[in-house]
């Protein structure tokens, strides 16, 4: 039975080529395990959501648009996001 799978994950863009490093290493296993297509994509002009969106997910959790790193004052590109392993 053929379905579609996806995943939508905030990533800095200062962090960009670390993000399609990490799904390129992935990729393999999505294959092996039936996936006909495997594909990254990269929204660059996202703009704020009515509804829904990043920026109003990080305000409500931490009472910031900032990452967690940010509001401690870390840089701006940190992840608050554990280290893949």
């Amino acid at each position: 039975m053929p379905y579609i799978d996806g995943f939508v994950i905030a990533v800095p863009t200062a962090n960009k080529q670390k993000f399609i490093d990490h799904a390129n290493l992935g990729d393999s296993v999505f294959i092996e395990y039936g996936a006909t297509r495997v594909l990254e994509c990269w929204g660059d002009d996202v703009p704020d959501g009515t509804r829904t969106d990043h920026q109003g997910r990080m305000l409500a959790a931490y009472g910031s648009a900032s990452s967690p790193a940010q509001a401690a004052g870390g840089p701006a590109n940190a992840s608050s996001a554990p280290a893949a392993t």
